[in-house]
């Protein structure tokens, strides 16, 4: 039997803060500094729920009024689905939960939310087959595309008329500063793994000396990720990195490459 709760529960937003993933070692810190942030958002309108079955965390979503969405995302009168997930598996079992009916419940459950609250719910997903926010999985929920970057879709589901949301595109206008390799990390609480991506980035940086300078932009307010016109990025003189899990080795291929 699934069990919902929501993060006014202090034990599911313990679990939030890691995104609910048992993956809590090496991201002690990084689970603090995002459970500090949904502290913070929740003061701003931020909701959360955590699927249970028995005591087994088994997914999350979090919603937000979109005029304080933490994305490059411009609406009114919507309420906005930061993320979430349902486990392809749980360790150690390795059980899996997709497929079972749990993401419908909990995108159900944020509908009757907003329901009383606002005039839609949207949604973002990637348009391939992605385990993370995918597209298909809000278009089979009844959830229309109405705009695109790329392969990531804006997806919205209306109770009333409302004007539909827009992606914010906007170049970010890259200073160079003579004789070094600069390395602009937009950076985000919202997310463990970027934070702790952030971190490893930081720690290489240091160690290559002083010809490698990085500059931190900060993205707590929907206005900044407006303001930049980018999301949680990594750039090295101007150009974005492909982000993902590596090593602190590949860390420094990377800016031995782009610092030739």
């Amino acid at each position: 039997m699934i069990e919902i709760r929501d993060y006014r529960d202090p034990e599911s937003l313990t679990l939030a803060s890691v995104c609910t993933l048992n993956y809590e070692k090496g991201y002690e810190l990084a689970g603090m500094v995002r459970r500090r942030w949904l502290k913070w958002m929740m003061r701003r309108g931020l909701s959360g729920l955590v699927a249970y079955e028995g005591k087994t965390p088994v997914g999350f979503f979090e919603f937000i009024p979109i005029e304080e969405a933490p994305d490059r995302i411009q609406g009114k009168d919507l309420i906005y689905i930061i993320c979430g997930m349902v486990h392809l598996w749980d360790r150690p079992e390795r059980k899996r939960y997709t497929g079972r009916g749990i993401g419908r419940m909990l995108i159900e459950r944020i509908e009757r939310v907003a329901k009383r609250r606002a005039k839609g719910v949207v949604a973002w997903g990637y348009d391939w087959d992605s385990w993370y926010m995918p597209a298909g999985f809000f278009r089979h929920l009844g959830y229309e595309e109405v705009d695109r970057e790329g392969k990531r879709v804006l997806l919205l589901k209306r109770f009333k008329r409302v004007e539909p949301p827009r992606f914010i595109r906007k170049d970010f206008e890259f200073t160079p500063i003579k004789g070094k390799v600069v390395i602009d990390i937009f950076s985000s609480e919202q997310c463990p793994f970027f934070i702790s991506l952030v971190s490893k980035w930081q720690q290489v940086v240091k160690g290559m000396g002083k010809r490698y300078f990085i500059r931190i932009h900060q993205l707590r307010t929907n206005r900044d990720f407006i303001k930049f016109g980018r999301g949680m990025s990594i750039l090295i003189n101007g150009r974005p990195i492909p982000l993902g899990p590596m090593s602190s080795e590949r860390i420094k291929e990377i800016l031995l490459k782009e610092g030739r």
